[in-house]
């Protein structure tokens, strides 16, 4: 062969999108694709990014294979380059094309370093008097989470442990290195084993302790059971309505995170399937101590609907609480303005208050809540030998009286943005 190189330029079309959109099988594909070419693995590293797309390259002694794919459009697009001639690049092409389920592709390949154009050098590489070790294949598969200005990926054992499409969303749970099983809801990281004891203390125990001895609680959201679990915990409550969209979720999180799960059997609580705005609209809804918003999406996107939380307001009796996410203030800080000003909009200027915890798997670590409520929150005081006496007789990883304190204590620059 006169070159150095062969690198071949592949389109793939009409892909199956299920499986231009599987990490683990592209992952695999791509690998398997290398071998079937004459190829030796050196290692790989494959991304899958939310809300869809995979990307990834083959590291191997020869050179590399890396992929894209579009599964919205069906489409990947993949790079081939191998040096000497002992592999066969069009091989793998073929291997590629049945895993991703083309129906047909275009290729163009390109000889790369004319060897009658280059002028040889005598040069050794130090590394040659050394013995090489046998090569171990490095495999590195990565989930990311990624909005218009930032990303968060997280590393997997490869391991996709489950993904089905319910009628209102996609439900995937990865198996991951450092943070344990993960729960993704449509490319968004809502819950994982190693740090979603933060969230989920946060969001229930600062609304149940500053109440005087709440009875009745009702959570928007939170089919995975983790919010009434906490609640679970507060031996006046004597009711918890959990009115949960989808069915399927409660499902995948009894046969993954079982310790979760359990909650809802809790003769203490009412599992509801139905929609939350149909819910929260309705006239006939009892009054509530705490209400707590535990859906996922921050007072939702830009067009949608805070109403369900305004619905809601005459269903909070007069000394209760209602508690939601109101998101990062590092990614859209207007955005994040917006949300407490709808609040305050609602319950009154002086009726919200911001808090804060940090969250490793959510946008840039920090995530704020907002506390609201009928009565004004200016003379709130923490009571701290309340919260310490129930704390030392519960198992808590994060909430304490300290942090419950500290968590109002917002950095200048944050008190500066909502005004």
């Amino acid at each position: 062969m006169d070159s150095l190189g062969r690198h071949i330029i592949i389109e793939l079309f009409d892909c199956a999108p299920e499986k231009a959109d599987d990490v683990v099988l592209v992952q695999k594909g791509m690998e398997a694709a290398a071998v079937e070419a004459g190829a030796t693995l050196i290692n790989s590293t494959f991304h899958h990014f939310a809300p869809m797309g995979v990307s990834g390259v083959v590291v191997i002694q020869e050179s590399h294979l890396s992929i894209h794919t579009w599964p919205e459009y069906g489409f990947a697009s993949v790079d081939i380059f191998t040096c000497g001639e002992s592999v066969n690049p069009w091989r793998a092409i073929e291997a590629i094309q049945k895993v991703l389920g083309a129906k047909h592709h275009s290729a163009v390949e390109m000889l790369r370093g004319q060897k009658s154009q280059l002028g040889k050098r005598d040069f050794s590489s130090p590394q040659e008097h050394y013995e090489k070790p046998p090569a171990d294949v490095n495999r590195q598969i990565w989930f990311t989470e990624r909005s218009t200005n930032y990303a968060l990926s997280i590393k997997h054992k490869g391991d996709l442990l489950f993904r089905s499409y319910s009628d209102f969303q996609r439900i995937e749970v990865y198996h991951t290195e450092d943070f344990g099983k993960m729960l993704v809801l449509d490319g968004v990281i809502v819950l994982t084993e190693k740090d979603g004891f933060v969230y989920h203390e946060m969001i229930a125990h600062v609304p149940m302790l500053y109440h005087r001895a709440p009875k009745k609680v009702l959570v928007l959201g939170g089919g995975d059971g983790a919010v009434a679990t906490e609640i679970l915990k507060h031996t006046s409550v004597s009711q918890i309505d959990v009115v949960e969209i989808d069915r399927k979720l409660a499902t995948v999180v009894e046969r993954f995170f079982p310790n979760l799960n359990a909650a809802l059997c809790d003769e203490k609580v009412v599992l509801k399937y139905e929609d939350i705005t149909a819910r929260a609209t309705k006239k006939k809804l009892p009054s509530y101590d705490v209400i707590i918003d535990d859906l996922h999406n921050a007072l939702g996107t830009e067009n949608d609907s805070y109403q369900h939380l305004k619905s809601l307001k005459p269903h909070l009796n007069s000394d209760g609480f209602l508690v939601t996410s109101v998101g990062s203030p590092h990614l859209n800080k207007a955005r994040f303005k917006s949300n407490i000003e709808i609040l305050r909009s609602i319950f009154g200027d002086d009726n919200v208050l911001c808090y804060q915890a940090n969250i490793p798997t959510f946008p840039t670590g920090l995530w704020c809540f907002a506390l609201c409520s009928i009565a004004e929150l200016g003379k709130l005081k923490v009571h701290a030998e309340k919260i310490i006496a129930f704390t030392h007789q519960k198992d808590f990883q994060y909430y304490s009286a300290e942090v419950h304190r500290a968590a109002f204590s917002l950095p200048p620059y944050l008190q500066k943005l909502l005004g």
